[in-house]
């Protein structure tokens, strides 16, 4: 065994020596040589050692001249004046783990086209984080539209749903004792992982303007702060935005966006499911766990995690109250209201045995954290944005609030960003209907109340603060002396409720649009009955100001208190249960929202408002909004007709009188566009079979309601003296003193009254003959028979009105002139089928009004008053004319 051994070292010594073994030849004679002397074998050389690879870092010597910042996730920083490196440190723990990324703007763009404000929601960014087979790290975002725990339907969800990839990240280090990762956060917080650049694109602006807004410059984009807490990570970003085309603003802009981390909790929070007829935010999800199920829609309703402390107790303190603090920009003299309004909310949660569950707080001066700090819920104060808004976030799994704020614009709370400074746009109050662009307008009150992009934004509140400059201006002028309502306790009964509505967005409740229809008129001029119920059933509605408090002494403008809806949602949302699943607490939930159809429980939403069913509105007031309406037009007729006795004061601009005209002719246009609701119009119901006074899905207007609502348009809006208003006013109307330069174009000095009141008219003429109109109508006929109003008395009644002067022998002056022309070419139209989608119905009564004006025409001729009289009524028979011998109406 050795000798081999030694033997074949020195076989290896003989090739390491260069040695070359010769092919084997032909044996030949051997010559006679001396004898070789005997060789030693040669000694084999020992292995070298391989020198042993390099030991790979771990995160504690990759991080050893970094500045620590402990806390939920471990930040490692290091600043140069050439480089800024950021690392986060993952324990492993979290891995696979629900994640949240909320982007928030750091600071506001109110005069850019961006139209961002401090605070706003700019993204929140559900994620896990997986490794990767080849040692990276995915962030994840989980597919939470389906969900199942069926193991088969699983794999079905992975192979047909899957989730998305956010971003790749290289793991640059480990630490096996912490059992850590270490991933570099520095690109991620100044990329663009939440989408800022989207939020950044001008809107409309840019679309029209092939991608406007602003960009992101990289090149300038920074880390500000840092801060790390046991449950957060907060990261400011500070950027530097380019504009994109020339109207978007400054040419170039700072901005900061903070970013807030957190790990959304997994126990602890029992999710409740929502109720058609209780108005709560909702998180959704298809469950595919039982695949043979029609039904697969689950909705969780947002809402805090409010536990008693002491589950057994009568009356408990929370666990954890909700905490909101008051912005230290916010005025002082609102401060008290602010406080208030928050507070609203607690008489409800005792009533369900949680005391105090809403702390109020003031932020100090000296405050060390900044208001979009989302550990802390803030009413912010800000500027250049006209509305208030709810910002809460919530768990996207379970629907659990996890932070919130609100934002108040400083001149939307006072009123005085809304003066009017030209003539109002009077196309916008009526509803937006099939066929007429001219009864669109972007000011106007918006169908939806909501913005479209973010249902928390409460896009019509633009319009309360309007009407609030509305309701000082009735205060000063038609309200009794000595009652000592003065314009600062009007305002701050305003920041209550305004600020009442959006922290009920903040528990989770949506708008309720019939909860204005509690009290009666007279009801709500009586001072112990509003401090009883509030001025409506709930704050959670647009009310419009209290027109029944003129004159009245202790009656509130505003709602300073929360109302029966609101109590009982709150029920709905917060009622502590001993059940152990969401499917547990279904009996007691169903107990609750069975009281929906009971007075002052009733509930619809944005998806309903300002359409088919006129109950269901903004800005109305009352259990009977035709008679709210028509007292709101009586006090805004006054007002028009007596305003230019009182304004301007000696020495004044006629601006003060103009102003204050303009509020008043704008609550008078909308009061009377909102009286065609009427027409057509049914009751909607989400009230479930067997509930306490519950009424059918669908229940038209009664037909002396909708006759009421078209002789008050036939009133206030087509008769000929509807807009009779003192001439020497309309002479009086002027532009704002103190624009630009103190000089307005003529454009803005012109003042055309006329085409406005024109205008008004024609757009109600439109809206009351639009095809879906008329075809509602026509629906209600076949539902209930003869009970409701008819097209064919629509008809009849609107055409005696318009032509009256036919029959009487008056003189037909301007505004009525161009109304009957308007009226005119509708029924044309419609007689000869042009206008799509009208029942067929309505193009014979168009027709037999035809005939009927063709005979009143020629008896009205002979004695036709004024320059334009004949010539006016000769030109429409002979329209007239034309269409009945017309071919095409024969078909």
């Amino acid at each position: 065994m050795i000798s081999d051994r030694i033997a074949r070292f020195a076989l290896a010594a003989a090739f390491a020596a260069g040695a070359v073994l010769a092919p084997a030849q032909e044996a030949k004679p051997q010559e006679s040589k001396p004898a070789a002397p005997v060789q030693k074998p040669v000694e084999a050389k020992k292995e070298e050692k391989k020198p042993e690879a390099p030991k790979e870092k771990n995160i504690d010597d990759t991080v050893k001249d970094f500045t620590k910042i402990d806390g939920l996730f471990p930040i490692y920083r290091k600043k140069t004046a050439s480089m800024d490196t950021m690392y986060m440190e993952i324990p492993e723990k979290y891995l696979g783990k629900m994640i949240l990324l909320q982007a928030t703007a750091g600071s506001g763009l109110a005069d850019t086209s961006a139209g961002i404000f401090h605070g706003q929601p700019i993204a929140d960014v559900p994620f896990k984080l997986e490794k990767t087979e080849d040692g990276k790290l995915n962030m994840i975002s989980p597919n939470l539209a389906h969900r199942t725990t069926n193991p088969e339907m699983k794999k079905v969800m992975a192979r047909s749903f899957p989730d998305g990839i956010l971003q790749t990240l290289d793991i640059k280090a480990k630490q096996e004792d912490r059992k850590s990762i270490l991933i570099e956060v520095g690109p991620l917080f100044k990329g663009d992982i939440a989408e800022v650049s989207s939020a950044l694109s001008g809107g409309m602006m840019g679309m029209m303007y092939g991608g406007g807004g602003y960009g992101i410059d990289g090149s300038r984009t920074t880390i500000g702060s840092v801060k790390n807490f046991p449950e957060n990570v907060y990261v400011r970003t500070d950027m530097v935005l380019n504009r994109r085309t020339p109207f978007d603003g400054p040419k170039a802009v700072p901005f900061s966006v903070s970013y807030n981390v957190s790990v959304l909790p997994e126990s602890g929070y029992l999710p409740r499911l929502g109720d058609p007829r209780v108005g709560y935010f909702t998180v959704n999800y298809d469950n595919l766990d039982d695949p043979s199920s029609t039904d697969t829609s689950i909705n969780f309703i947002q809402r805090w995690n409010l536990k008693k402390k002491d589950p057994k107790a009568a009356l408990s303190e929370p666990e954890k109250p909700i905490v909101f603090w008051i912005d230290n920009g916010v005025p002082k003299q609102f401060r008290q209201s602010v406080r208030e309004g928050l507070e609203m909310y607690n008489p409800a949660f005792e009533k369900i045995g949680i005391k105090n569950a809403i702390v109020v707080k003031q932020m100090p001066d000296d405050a060390d954290w900044d208001i979009a700090d989302l550990r802390y819920n803030v009413v912010r104060w800000t500027t250049g944005m006209p509305f208030a808004i709810a910002l809460f976030r919530t768990n996207p799994v379970t629907g659990e609030i996890l932070n919130a704020s609100i934002n108040m614009d400083g001149g939307f709370a006072s009123g005085g960003t809304v003066l009017a400074d030209g003539i109002v746009d009077p196309t916008g109050f009526f509803p937006k209907r099939t066929q007429n662009a001219e009864t669109k307008d972007a000011a106007a009150p918006a169908a939806h109340a909501h913005d479209d992009n973010d249902p928390r934004r409460c896009a019509g509140l633009a319009e309360k603060a309007r009407r609030f400059q509305y309701a000082q201006v009735a205060f000063d002028v038609a309200g009794a002396p000595g009652l000592g309502l003065s314009k600062e306790e009007i305002s701050k009964q305003y920041v209550r409720e305004v600020v009442a509505h959006e922290f009920g967005h903040c528990l989770g409740l949506r708008h309720n649009f019939a909860a204005s229809t509690e009290l009666t008129v007279k009801q709500l001029g009586d001072q112990a009955v509003t401090q009883k119920y509030g001025t409506g059933a709930s704050v959670m509605d647009y009310n419009d100001w209290n027109i029944s408090a003129l004159k009245k002494k202790g009656v509130p403008v505003y709602a300073q208190k929360i109302g029966t809806y609101d109590e009982w949602a709150v029920a709905y949302g917060y009622s502590p249960s001993t059940a152990v699943t969401s499917q547990g607490e279904l009996p007691m939930l169903k107990k609750i929202a069975s009281k929906g159809s009971l007075p002052g429980y009733r509930y619809q939403s944005d998806g309903t408002v300002n359409d088919v069913d006129p109950t269901v509105q903004t800005f109305d007031l009352s259990k009977e909004p035709l008679e709210y309406n028509e007292r709101q037009l009586q006090v805004s007729r006054w007002l028009l007709f007596n305003l230019g006795k009182e304004y301007p004061k000696s020495g004044k601009s006629y601006y003060d009188l103009s102003w204050r005209w303009s509020a008043a002719l704008r609550n008078y246009y909308s009061s009377a566009g909102s009286l065609t609701y009427y027409l057509g119009g049914i009751s909607l119901s989400n009230a479930y079979k067997g509930d306490p006074q519950a009424k059918l899905p669908i229940t038209p207007i009664e037909g002396q309601r909708q006759r009421k609502a078209l002789n008050l348009l036939n009133t206030y809006v087509f008769a000929p003296n509807a807009f009779a208003f003192p001439k020497d006013d309309l002479a009086k109307l002027t532009f704002y003193p103190n624009t630009l330069d103190n000089e307005a174009s003529a454009m803005q000095r012109e003042f055309p009254m006329r085409r406005s009141f024109e205008s008004f008219q024609r757009a109600a003429l439109q809206v009351t003959f639009d095809p879906l109109t008329l075809s509602r109508i026509a629906e209600n006929e076949f539902r209930s028979g003869g009970s409701n109003l008819s097209m064919a008395q629509m008809f009849k009644d609107t055409d005696a009105n318009i032509w009256s002067e036919l029959g009487n022998g008056t003189e037909i002056n301007e505004l009525r002139r161009s109304l009957q022309r308007d009226h005119l070419n509708l029924m044309v139209s419609m007689a000869l089928g042009r206008v799509s989608g009208a029942p067929s119905d309505a193009r014979t009564l168009a027709f037999a009004r035809l005939q009927s004006l063709e005979g009143r025409l020629k008896l009205a001729i002979p004695a036709a008053k004024g320059e334009y009289g004949k010539a006016h009524l000769q030109e429409s028979l002979a329209k007239v004319q034309r269409t009945l011998n017309a071919s095409t109406i024969v078909q």
